[in-house]
C-alpha cells in the first residue's frame, strides 16, 4: 500500500527507509512502529475508506468522484483517469505529502517495455517499440500512454493536460523512493503485505508488525545467502 509507505518516510526518513528497503536496518525499530501505528490511527478513525483491502482502485475512485472523500492517493496517471469516467480536471488538484525531511521525495517507480525472449519476430516488435517512444507519438497519445513518459520532449498539452504539464515540472526535480512491494523479492513482498493487513484488521498490533516483519526479513536474508 502506497500510504504505508509514506507513512514510513514520514517516520523513518529518506536514509532508514532506503536502508529498510535494503534490509541494512531492522525493521523492528521505534520508526516502523510509528509508521504502522499511523495506519492503524488512520483506519480506526475511519480516514480510509472502510473494507478498502478488498476495493478495486475503479470503485475505490468513487466516494472521491461524488465528494464523499477528500484525498485519494493516486499517480500521475490520474488525470488521464479522470477525463476517461467524464470528471472535469478542473475540479482536482494534487500536492505531494508532506515528510518534515529533506529532501522531499514522493513514491515512484519505473515502467519498462520489453521484447519476450520467446517471440516469434523479435526485429518486427523492436521497430514498433522504436516507433511507439518517439517523442511525437508520445505526445500525441498522452491519454493512451497512461501518463507521464520517459521519452524527453514528450510533453503534455497544457491546455488539454495542465495536471499532468504541474506533474511533470515535479518528476524533473525531485527525487523518489520505490514501492516497498517492488523493493523487494516476492517472498518478502508477500510478507509485507500480509503484516498490513493483519494490522489494518486489528489482528496484529503495531509492535507485533514490526518485529514480525523482521523476523521475516531474517528468514529471508538467511535463506537468500544474505542478499
Amino acid at each position: 500500500m502506497r500510504l504505508l509507505d509514506y507513512f514510513i518516510e514520514l517516520e523513518a526518513g529518506p536514509e532508514m527507509h532506503d536502508q529498510l528497503n535494503a534490509l541494512e536496518a531492522s525493521w523492528d525499530s521505534p520508526e516502523v512502529v510509528a509508521a504502522y501505528q499511523k495506519l492503524k490511527t488512520w483506519v480506526d478513525n475511519g480516514w480510509i475508506v472502510p473494507g478498502f483491502l478488498a476495493v478495486s482502485p475503479d470503485d475505490a475512485r468513487q466516494p472521491f468522484y461524488r465528494g464523499q472523500a477528500a484525498m485519494v492517493f493516486e499517480g500521475d496517471w490520474l488525470e488521464s483517469v479522470l477525463k476517461a469516467d467524464e470528471q472535469e480536471t478542473a475540479n482536482f488538484d494534487f500536492f505531494l505529502p508532506p515528510t518534515g525531511h529533506e529532501p522531499l521525495r514522493m513514491s515512484g517507480f519505473p515502467e519498462q517495455v520489453m521484447i519476450t525472449r520467446d517471440s516469434q519476430h523479435p526485429d518486427e516488435a523492436a521497430v514498433f517499440l522504436d516507433w511507439f517512444l518517439q517523442p511525437e507519438f508520445q505526445q500525441k497519445y498522452f491519454q493512451a500512454v497512461g501518463g507521464s513518459t520517459g521519452v524527453l520532449n514528450a510533453f503534455p498539452s497544457e491546455e488539454e493536460f495542465p495536471l499532468s504539464v504541474k506533474w511533470r515540472q515535479i518528476i524533473e526535480s525531485n527525487e523518489a523512493y520505490p514501492p516497498t512491494d517492488q523493493a523487494f523479492r516476492k517472498e518478502l513482498m508477500d510478507s509485507f503485505f500480509a503484516v498490513q493487513d493483519a494490522i489494518v484488521a486489528g489482528a496484529t498490533t503495531p509492535e507485533e508488525g514490526a518485529a514480525q516483519m523482521q523476523a521475516e526479513a531474517e528468514e529471508w536474508l538467511a535463506a537468500n545467502g544474505g542478499v
